[in-house]
Protein backbone atom coordinates (compact mmCIF):
# COMPACT_ATOMS: atom_id res chain seq x y z
CA UNK A 1 0.00 0.00 0.00
CA UNK A 2 2.93 2.43 1.01
CA UNK A 3 4.62 1.12 -2.31
CA UNK A 4 1.78 2.30 -4.50
CA UNK A 5 1.26 5.52 -2.30
CA UNK A 6 4.62 6.36 -3.24
CA UNK A 7 4.36 5.43 -7.06
CA UNK A 8 1.05 7.46 -7.13
CA UNK A 9 3.25 10.55 -5.62
CA UNK A 10 5.78 10.51 -8.16
CA UNK A 11 3.43 10.32 -10.87
CA UNK A 12 1.40 13.41 -9.45
CA UNK A 13 5.19 15.08 -9.24
CA UNK A 14 6.12 14.44 -12.53
CA UNK A 15 2.59 16.00 -13.85
CA UNK A 16 3.15 18.53 -12.05
CA UNK A 17 6.69 19.44 -13.35
CA UNK A 18 5.51 18.90 -17.09
CA UNK A 19 2.58 21.45 -16.34
CA UNK A 20 4.73 23.92 -15.04
CA UNK A 21 7.20 23.68 -17.75
CA UNK A 22 4.39 23.97 -20.73
CA UNK A 23 3.90 28.19 -21.17
CA UNK A 24 0.90 29.62 -20.63
CA UNK A 25 -1.20 30.63 -23.54
CA UNK A 26 -0.14 34.35 -23.24
CA UNK A 27 3.60 33.53 -22.99
CA UNK A 28 3.17 31.09 -26.19
CA UNK A 29 1.26 33.88 -27.97
CA UNK A 30 4.06 36.43 -27.05
CA UNK A 31 7.03 33.98 -28.52
CA UNK A 32 5.10 33.44 -31.78
CA UNK A 33 4.40 36.99 -32.35
CA UNK A 34 8.07 37.64 -31.56
CA UNK A 35 9.34 34.83 -33.93
CA UNK A 36 6.83 36.46 -36.74
CA UNK A 37 8.14 40.22 -36.34
CA UNK A 38 11.93 38.31 -36.43
CA UNK A 39 10.85 37.06 -39.44
CA UNK A 40 12.83 37.99 -42.60
CA UNK A 41 12.99 34.93 -44.82
CA UNK A 42 11.98 31.59 -45.33
CA UNK A 43 11.93 28.25 -47.00
CA UNK A 44 9.84 24.74 -47.13
CA UNK A 45 8.11 22.53 -48.65
CA UNK A 46 4.13 23.41 -49.11
CA UNK A 47 1.55 21.25 -49.82
CA UNK A 48 -1.42 22.72 -51.08
CA UNK A 49 -4.86 21.12 -51.19
CA UNK A 50 -7.72 23.80 -53.81
CA UNK A 51 -11.09 23.37 -53.08
CA UNK A 52 -13.55 23.79 -55.48
CA UNK A 53 -17.27 24.45 -54.93
CA UNK A 54 -18.12 20.94 -55.21
CA UNK A 55 -15.69 20.07 -52.24
CA UNK A 56 -12.83 18.11 -55.16
CA UNK A 57 -9.71 18.54 -53.79
CA UNK A 58 -6.75 19.01 -56.27
CA UNK A 59 -3.59 18.45 -54.69
CA UNK A 60 0.03 20.40 -55.00
CA UNK A 61 3.20 20.44 -53.63
CA UNK A 62 5.77 23.22 -53.91
CA UNK A 63 9.51 24.41 -53.05
CA UNK A 64 8.19 27.64 -51.20
CA UNK A 65 10.88 30.68 -50.77
CA UNK A 66 10.11 33.75 -49.01
CA UNK A 67 12.08 37.19 -48.59
CA UNK A 68 11.09 39.76 -46.84
CA UNK A 69 9.06 42.33 -47.94
CA UNK A 70 7.42 40.71 -50.74
CA UNK A 71 9.67 38.57 -52.69
CA UNK A 72 8.52 35.02 -53.62
CA UNK A 73 9.64 31.71 -55.11
CA UNK A 74 7.45 28.93 -55.91
CA UNK A 75 8.74 25.72 -57.84
CA UNK A 76 6.15 22.89 -58.61
CA UNK A 77 7.19 19.79 -57.22
CA UNK A 78 3.91 17.75 -57.81
CA UNK A 79 2.06 17.16 -59.91
CA UNK A 80 4.20 15.38 -62.94
CA UNK A 81 2.90 17.03 -65.36
CA UNK A 82 3.80 20.65 -64.13
CA UNK A 83 6.89 19.51 -62.38
CA UNK A 84 9.61 22.05 -62.65
CA UNK A 85 7.16 25.24 -63.53
CA UNK A 86 8.61 28.19 -61.41
CA UNK A 87 7.00 31.34 -60.37
CA UNK A 88 9.01 33.98 -58.80
CA UNK A 89 7.99 37.88 -58.02
CA UNK A 90 10.20 40.47 -56.39
CA UNK A 91 7.53 42.13 -55.58
CA UNK A 92 6.68 44.27 -58.50
CA UNK A 93 6.10 41.79 -61.70
CA UNK A 94 5.65 38.32 -61.50
CA UNK A 95 7.05 35.47 -64.07
CA UNK A 96 6.13 32.36 -64.44
CA UNK A 97 8.79 29.82 -66.29
CA UNK A 98 7.14 26.67 -67.75
CA UNK A 99 10.75 24.14 -68.49
CA UNK A 100 8.99 21.76 -70.71
CA UNK A 101 8.13 24.33 -73.58
CA UNK A 102 10.95 26.58 -72.33
CA UNK A 103 8.80 29.98 -72.18
CA UNK A 104 8.62 32.60 -69.80
CA UNK A 105 5.84 34.95 -68.98
CA UNK A 106 4.27 37.57 -67.02
CA UNK A 107 1.35 36.64 -64.86
CA UNK A 108 -1.95 39.05 -64.27
CA UNK A 109 -2.07 40.91 -61.01
CA UNK A 110 -5.15 38.74 -59.97
CA UNK A 111 -3.27 35.56 -60.11
CA UNK A 112 -0.30 37.13 -58.45
CA UNK A 113 -2.45 37.78 -55.52
CA UNK A 114 -3.62 34.46 -55.42
CA UNK A 115 -0.49 33.27 -55.33
CA UNK A 116 0.70 35.51 -52.83
CA UNK A 117 -2.18 34.09 -50.23
CA UNK A 118 -0.31 30.97 -49.82
CA UNK A 119 2.93 32.89 -47.99
CA UNK A 120 3.52 33.53 -44.37
CA UNK A 121 5.05 36.68 -45.39
CA UNK A 122 1.61 38.06 -46.97
CA UNK A 123 -0.03 36.74 -44.10
CA UNK A 124 1.70 38.68 -41.74
CA UNK A 125 0.73 42.29 -43.63
CA UNK A 126 -3.18 41.05 -43.38
CA UNK A 127 -2.74 40.46 -39.73
CA UNK A 128 -0.95 43.46 -38.94
CA UNK A 129 -2.93 45.81 -40.59
CA UNK A 130 -6.34 44.16 -40.11
CA UNK A 131 -8.82 45.37 -37.22
CA UNK A 132 -10.47 41.63 -37.43
CA UNK A 133 -7.59 39.26 -35.68
CA UNK A 134 -7.41 37.19 -33.08
CA UNK A 135 -5.17 34.23 -31.70
CA UNK A 136 -6.24 31.21 -30.05
CA UNK A 137 -5.08 27.59 -28.56
CA UNK A 138 -6.33 24.38 -30.07
CA UNK A 139 -5.34 20.78 -29.91
CA UNK A 140 -5.29 18.77 -32.68
CA UNK A 141 -4.49 14.74 -32.19
CA UNK A 142 -2.28 15.52 -28.93
CA UNK A 143 -1.07 18.21 -30.50
CA UNK A 144 -0.68 21.57 -28.72
CA UNK A 145 -1.17 24.59 -31.33
CA UNK A 146 -1.73 28.40 -31.50
CA UNK A 147 -3.60 29.55 -34.31
CA UNK A 148 -3.56 32.66 -35.66
CA UNK A 149 -7.01 34.12 -38.00
CA UNK A 150 -7.17 37.47 -39.88
CA UNK A 151 -9.13 39.02 -42.37
CA UNK A 152 -8.11 39.41 -45.71
CA UNK A 153 -8.19 42.96 -46.92
CA UNK A 154 -10.69 44.14 -50.42
CA UNK A 155 -13.80 42.41 -49.56
CA UNK A 156 -13.10 39.58 -52.26
CA UNK A 157 -15.88 36.78 -51.09
CA UNK A 158 -13.65 33.87 -52.81
CA UNK A 159 -10.76 35.09 -50.40
CA UNK A 160 -12.35 36.63 -46.97
CA UNK A 161 -9.99 34.81 -44.34
CA UNK A 162 -6.35 33.34 -43.32
CA UNK A 163 -6.35 30.88 -40.55
CA UNK A 164 -2.57 30.07 -39.77
CA UNK A 165 -1.58 27.26 -37.52
CA UNK A 166 1.71 27.27 -35.22
CA UNK A 167 3.43 24.38 -32.90
CA UNK A 168 3.19 25.40 -29.39
CA UNK A 169 6.75 23.74 -28.70
CA UNK A 170 8.53 23.88 -31.70
CA UNK A 171 6.59 27.15 -32.42
CA UNK A 172 7.04 26.16 -36.56
CA UNK A 173 4.25 27.33 -38.61
CA UNK A 174 2.16 23.70 -39.46
CA UNK A 175 -0.50 25.06 -41.97
CA UNK A 176 -2.43 27.82 -43.46
CA UNK A 177 -6.05 28.04 -44.54
CA UNK A 178 -7.68 30.72 -46.73
CA UNK A 179 -11.42 30.88 -46.39
CA UNK A 180 -14.39 32.80 -48.44
CA UNK A 181 -17.19 34.60 -47.29
CA UNK A 182 -19.05 32.12 -46.15
CA UNK A 183 -16.22 30.45 -43.99
CA UNK A 184 -15.56 27.49 -46.39
CA UNK A 185 -12.02 26.37 -46.69
CA UNK A 186 -10.40 26.96 -50.67
CA UNK A 187 -6.86 26.80 -49.83
CA UNK A 188 -5.29 24.42 -46.99
CA UNK A 189 -1.13 24.86 -47.40
CA UNK A 190 0.62 22.29 -44.98
CA UNK A 191 4.55 23.51 -44.25
CA UNK A 192 6.86 21.07 -44.28
CA UNK A 193 10.95 21.52 -43.75
CA UNK A 194 10.35 24.77 -42.64
CA UNK A 195 13.67 26.97 -42.50
CA UNK A 196 13.15 30.16 -40.60
CA UNK A 197 15.81 33.49 -42.15
CA UNK A 198 17.86 31.32 -44.43
CA UNK A 199 19.95 33.53 -46.53
CA UNK A 200 18.86 34.33 -49.78
CA UNK A 201 20.40 35.66 -52.88
CA UNK A 202 17.96 38.61 -54.79
CA UNK A 203 18.86 36.75 -58.16
CA UNK A 204 16.46 33.97 -57.36
CA UNK A 205 13.40 36.01 -57.70
CA UNK A 206 14.39 37.08 -61.42
CA UNK A 207 13.45 35.08 -64.54
CA UNK A 208 14.73 35.58 -67.93
CA UNK A 209 12.09 38.00 -69.17
CA UNK A 210 12.92 37.92 -72.83
CA UNK A 211 10.78 34.98 -74.00
CA UNK A 212 7.38 36.77 -73.27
Amino acid sequence: MKICRMVLCVLLCLSLLVACNQPTDKEAYYKIQKKLGELESYECIARVNVINDDEEITEYTYKQIFKKPDSYRLEVLYPDSIKGNLMVSNGKIAWVYSPSINHTYKIDFTQKQQNELLFIGYFMKNYITSKESEINSETNNKRQLIVISTDIPGGNQHFSKQKLWFDRKSLLPTQLQILDGQNKPVFNVYYEDFNYNPKLEDNIFHLNTQSQ
